[in-house]
């Protein structure tokens, strides 16, 4: 639990990105569009994020059977904000 808190602390609403890749921030994607011409979203990726309690300790068990963890970890170092979509350096 007290990892799940510090997953929290440094990476909620970081994981977060847009549908539409030109879009690196929350405020541009809500006008951008998809490249299939739909609205474009922000959103969590598949394996989970670090929003909330619940989904924090359900990452940290996926992670810790050794289930896509280097998603988790790449996403976490690309990380750089609430609002900002990771950049891979």
């Amino acid at each position: 639990a007290v990892f799940a808190i510090l997953g929290m602390q440094l990476f909620s609403a970081a994981f977060a990105s847009c549908t539409d890749d030109a879009s690196a921030t929350a405020a541009e994607c809500a006008s951008a569009t998809d490249p299939t011409g739909g609205r474009a979203l922000w959103l969590n990726p598949e394996y989970g994020s670090f929003d909330d309690f619940g989904q924090a300790m359900l990452l940290l068990y996926i992670t810790s059977t050794g289930d896509a963890w280097e998603e988790v970890m790449l996403r976490g170092m690309d990380a750089r904000g609430a609002g900002l979509a990771p950049r891979r350096d």
